[in-house]
């Protein structure tokens, strides 16, 4: 070893800006569903990694802020102080408590935001406090679940004091800007806390022949996000009547599993998810299961179990869940990942990566905007 790095790594761990420890996720949050926590990270019980960024992207109205007040819950019910920042009005009270969540002010602190600006003042003030209250770089301190909802309804101060004088013009290329700036910060700052960061945004109809699909996430996001979720939905019937939604959610960034699964859920107005919902696809996926007439087969410690689907409730998930071998081998092989240097921070990529030009990829490779016919002419 040099002889100087014990001295060398003392004296820059005193800089404001540096830690010298790595940083992996020190825990994780579940959303709530089995199946769900398995398809975004590998495990039935883990899906929201600590110190990360976790995004829930989807059209206008597809569930995105339901399935957040679901990884609140779940996150106070470990002890996590929630700190949600809502920019739609969408996170009313009764909405929050019929997802179970805990709007008490030893739980929750709630904010309303309206620019980008005010999202950095909260969270650098909130910080700002929690460090002199707890220490800098303490990952031992209380546990912190942000929640941005949402980060596509942010406005930058420019259209916030155009509005104000009267004037409505867009500011969309800054607000690009602004957001992917917002995003690249917190990367480096939430992995000296006991922290978790999970945001929703809107997506934008794009041509599928690009190779990205139906949908477009703008480019802030894909950069700085471990952790992308793509919902869309269905309309879930019984009979003729709409008795609920089916929501289709998307792997659509991981760095722990590969991207691109997909499962759907059913989601019935009179009872919202269940943890269980999903489940028994994703366990014949895993060969967890198998069919025989209208029922399943499944082996818990040693024994042949079966039963119907409408018998599958939380308790007998969770039977299942610890008592199977093949589960217990998928658990104990998310485990060992997590001791490898796949949970490390990301490196960030550069600044003009994927870019296709403005007409190959209608999407600012800079800001990450969604370009339209119009704005694609003034760039030119």
């Amino acid at each position: 070893m040099l002889p100087f790095l014990k001295k060398f790594r003392k004296e820059i761990s005193k800089l404001d800006n540096v830690n010298v420890e790595f940083s992996p996720p020190g825990k994780w949050s579940s959303t709530g569903n089995y199946a769900l926590n398995r398809s975004l990270s590998g495990s039935y019980f883990k899906a929201i990694p600590q110190g990360r960024l976790t995004g829930f992207v989807g059209p206008s109205a597809a569930g995105k802020s339901y399935i957040v007040c679901n990884c609140i819950r779940e996150a106070q019910k470990d002890g996590d102080h929630a700190l949600v920042l809502d920019s739609e009005n969408a996170l009313d009270p009764q909405f929050m408590k019929r997802a179970g969540v805990n709007i008490s002010d030893e739980a929750l602190t709630y904010v309303q935001v309206v620019t980008i600006q005010d999202v950095t003042a909260v969270i650098s003030e909130f910080f700002s406090n929690y460090d002199k209250e707890y220490g800098k770089n303490n990952k031992a301190g209380p546990g912190l679940f942000i929640v941005l909802d949402s980060l596509g309804n942010c406005l930058t101060d420019s259209e916030n004091e155009k509005f104000e004088k009267g004037v409505q013009t867009g500011d969309q290329g800054q607000s690009a800007k602004n957001k992917k700036h917002l995003l690249r910060t917190l990367v480096s700052r939430l992995a000296r806390y006991n922290a978790t960061f999970v945001f929703t945004d809107q997506v934008y109809p794009q041509d599928p022949k690009l190779g990205d699909g139906l949908w477009a996430v703008t480019n802030g996001v894909k950069y700085s996000a471990s952790l992308i979720a793509l919902l869309t939905k269905l309309k879930l019937k019984e009979d003729a009547e709409v008795v609920g939604i089916m929501m289709r959610i998307e792997n659509y960034k991981s760095r722990f599993v590969k991207p691109g699964t997909r499962i759907e859920v059913d989601i019935p107005f009179l009872t919202g998810l269940s943890s269980t919902a999903g489940l028994i696809e994703a366990w014949e996926v895993d060969g967890i299961i198998t069919k025989e007439g209208f029922s399943w087969l499944v082996e818990v410690n040693g024994e042949t179990i079966k039963f119907k689907k409408s018998a599958l409730d939380d308790e007998l998930a969770l039977k299942i869940l610890k008592g199977n071998t093949k589960i217990q081998a998928i658990e104990k092989s998310f485990s060992d990942l997590e001791e490898t240097e796949l949970f490390m921070p990301t490196a960030e990529l550069p600044e003009k990566a994927e870019s296709k030009g403005f007409l190959g990829s209608m999407v600012d490779p800079e800001t990450g905007e969604i370009l339209s016919l119009g704005n694609i002419e003034e760039k030119e």
